[in-house]
């Protein structure tokens, strides 16, 4: 659980059931968002499949690392998805971050999980 004085943070119901309390602190980036796809290729298989997902992520500025909280492998049809911005002084804890790999002036080269239970 992440520990701030007072932070904004996203609280996040799915079907009016808490998922999550999301935050980083003082300094950093928050979101949360559906996002839907569709298409013959999205399987590489040649087939029409789709994808409807919430994603509830964020990045501590501090630390570089970036942070995401667990979701719903998948959402369907007539899913309500609620997010309220609150004001909390300690928040649920990631489930999965990482930390870009960088060279010497500070341009990303890729990424290296500090936590390997990405949802």
């Amino acid at each position: 659980m992440r520990e701030d004085s007072q932070m904004k943070a996203l609280l996040v119901l799915v079907n009016g059931e808490r998922l999550c309390l999301a935050g980083v602190g003082k300094d950093g980036v928050l979101n949360a968002g559906v996002t839907w796809v569709g298409g013959k290729r999205l399987e590489g298989r040649g087939k029409i499949t789709q994808r409807l997902e919430l994603m509830v992520g964020g990045l501590n500025s501090i630390t570089r690392e970036h942070l995401r909280w667990h979701s719903p492998k998948r959402l369907k049809v007539g899913d309500e998805i609620t997010i309220k911005v609150v004001s909390a002084k300690s928040v649920d804890s990631e489930t999965y971050k990482f930390k870009p790999k960088t060279d010497k002036l500070g341009r990303i080269l890729g990424h290296r999980r500090s936590t390997d239970n990405r949802p």
